[in-house]
Parts: C-alpha cells; sequence; structure tokens
C-alpha cells in the first residue's frame, strides 16, 4: 500500500495575500458574442423548448371553430353553385323540350296568302323551340309574300305563336303584253300582288310599256303618279273610266268611257285636278275626241282632239 501524501497547507500570510489581491473583473459578453452564441444553439432545442409553451384553451377553440367556419363557407359556395347549374339544367330542359316547341300557330288577317305559305316561308311547318324563334325576323320573311303589307309575330308560351297579317289592297291591274291573257294586280306602292288569267273586274286597268315582274317586285317610279290618280278618283268618275296612262309627255291621262278623256298633267296637285275635272265631267258631256284639260285646275279647258289650242275654257 502506497503511503498517502497529505497536500501541504497554505500559511497564514500567503492567505492574507490572496485575500488583499484584487480580484479580475467579469467581462460581459459584446452583442456579437451574443449573436454568436444564439446561433450556436442547436435547431432542434429551440424548437423543443418552443414546442413545450402551452397554447390556451380558448385561443385552441377559436383556432378550430375558424377552420370550422371556413369550411361550412366553402361547403355552402359549392351548394349554391351546384343549384345555380341544376337551375340552369332545368330551365334547359323545359325550353329545349317538345312541350315548349310551336306545336300551335294561329294566322289572322290573311285573305289570299295561305296558311302553308306563311307556314313555309317562316319554316314553322318544323315546329322550332319558341325560345329559338325571333319574332322580329319571322315577321320580315312573311312580309316578303307578295299580299303582305305588315305582319307581327307574338309568342304564347309554352307553345302557341299567333300571327297577325295585314294584306294589300289592289288598286289597278295590268295586261301583260308579254303573255297575252295575263294580268297583274298592282297597289298603290306599284307592288305586283299577282298575276292569273283572268281579268280583274273591280279595278281600273292601267297601262304600262315594258316588263312587269313577278309577284312581290315593284313597278318603275314612274307609274306611282298614275297609281296615286287612280286612287283619288271618285266613284262617279272611276264607272266611266276605260284606263289610265301616262303619254309621252309625262302627262296623266284618264280615258273615260264612251268618250273623252282628262288629262291631269304631272303628279302634282292631284287631287284639286281630280276634283276639277268631276265636276266638268259631271255638267258637260263629252264628245268623241273632247279632253278636260286640268293641268291648271284654276283654268280648265275643254279641248278637241290632239289640238290643245282649239279649246274652251270653262273656268
Amino acid at each position: 500500500m502506497s503511503p498517502v501524501t497529505a497536500k501541504p497547507k497554505k500559511s497564514d500570510k500567503a492567505l492574507l495575500f490572496e485575500k488583499l489581491k484584487p480580484k479580475k473583473a467579469k467581462v460581459k459578453p459584446s452583442h456579437r458574442n451574443l449573436k454568436k452564441t444564439s446561433n450556436t444553439v442547436p435547431r432542434k432545442l429551440m424548437t423543443s423548448t418552443r414546442s413545450r409553451v402551452a397554447i390556451h384553451p380558448k385561443i385552441k377553440e377559436r383556432r378550430i371553430e375558424v377552420i370550422r367556419d371556413q369550411g361550412r363557407m366553402r361547403l355552402r359556395r359549392l351548394s349554391i353553385l351546384l343549384a345555380i347549374f341544376a337551375f340552369i339544367g332545368l330551365l334547359s330542359a323545359i325550353f329545349f323540350s317538345p312541350i315548349t316547341s310551336a306545336n300551335s300557330v294561329n294566322i289572322s288577317g290573311n285573305l289570299h296568302e295561305t296558311k302553308s305559305q306563311i307556314l313555309s316561308v317562316t319554316g314553322l311547318y318544323s315546329k322550332p323551340q319558341l325560345i329559338s324563334i325571333n319574332s322580329d325576323t319571322l315577321a320580315k320573311e312573311i312580309e316578303a309574300l307578295p299580299w303582305v303589307e305588315t305582319a307581327q309575330v307574338e309568342k304564347v308560351w309554352p307553345d302557341s305563336i299567333n300571327v297577325t297579317v295585314v294584306e294589300r289592297d289592289p288598286v289597278a291591274y295590268i295586261s301583260i303584253s308579254s303573255t297575252k291573257g295575263s294580268y297583274a294586280e298592282v297597289d298603290s306602292n306599284g307592288r305586283v300582288l299577282e298575276v292569273s288569267t283572268s281579268r280583274p273586274g273591280n279595278l281600273v286597268e292601267l297601262l304600262l310599256q315594258g316588263k312587269i315582274g313577278p309577284p312581290g317586285s315593284f313597278l318603275t317610279s314612274s307609274s306611282l303618279g298614275a297609281l296615286d290618280a287612280i286612287t283619288l278618283i271618285p266613284a262617279s268618275i272611276k264607272n266611266m273610266t276605260k284606263y289610265v296612262q301616262i303619254d309621252g309627255s309625262g302627262d296623266i291621262i284618264i280615258a273615260l268611257n264612251p268618250f273623252g278623256s282628262i288629262d291631269l298633267g304631272t303628279g302634282s296637285d292631284l287631287g284639286s285636278k281630280i276634283a276639277t275635272a268631276a265636276a266638268i265631267v259631271s255638267q258637260v258631256p263629252l264628245t268623241a275626241g273632247q279632253t278636260v284639260d286640268v293641268s291648271v285646275p284654276e283654268s280648265p279647258v275643254i279641248s278637241s282632239g290632239n289640238n290643245k289650242n282649239t279649246s274652251t275654257n270653262v273656268g
């Protein structure tokens, strides 16, 4: 066994010297050292320290409630979106089903244009969906028919169409020189309404040179003055009228039966001219070759033959 050596004790003098010796001041770490020290702390240790901090129960409940509210909001939005899509799908199924087709077409006001002609030009034979029908477009298609002046189309849900037609009134007929025995009826606007082989007995004949177009076409604008005159002829003169024409000088002539004629001049002031001519014809029986010239209605004259200088002032 090795002998234990005792540590020598310091003398009293040495102990007194150590007490009197000045102590070294403690050096405080700098900011740089602190930053370095904090950076040297292991991340695992920091995380574990942070995870050990307890969350207050009320805060935890509030967070859970917020998450639930957000979920309910998303579910509500999704439900509204699905409901909109379902509603659109339902409307589409209704509007594009046979229930809302044009199963019934009611037409009124048509005398010359048949229902089958109107259905044909509009395509309503195929019973299209009401939602796909443009009323204005259909009305224009119907107005393209020769006899139709105006048309109105109304959709009546769920499956009906009402068509109201106003037809044109014929005022004169024209003998078609290119086709013997054919006659064209025209209205006051010069629209050709119909071509037939029967001479209309209740209309005034309009003598025109040139080609007459098919039904639905219009006469030239030069004939409009004569048509206006025909619409203004009173019944007392119309019963005597043989025909109306425009002569080589552009004057409107009304040929009377059995004798005489009326020269209206140009197409201006036709109302006054015809009224003056009717008053003269009712008082003065005309003979062969006589013409009542009312081109100046304030100064009417009766001329004989083609020479207007041989005339009698009846004003």
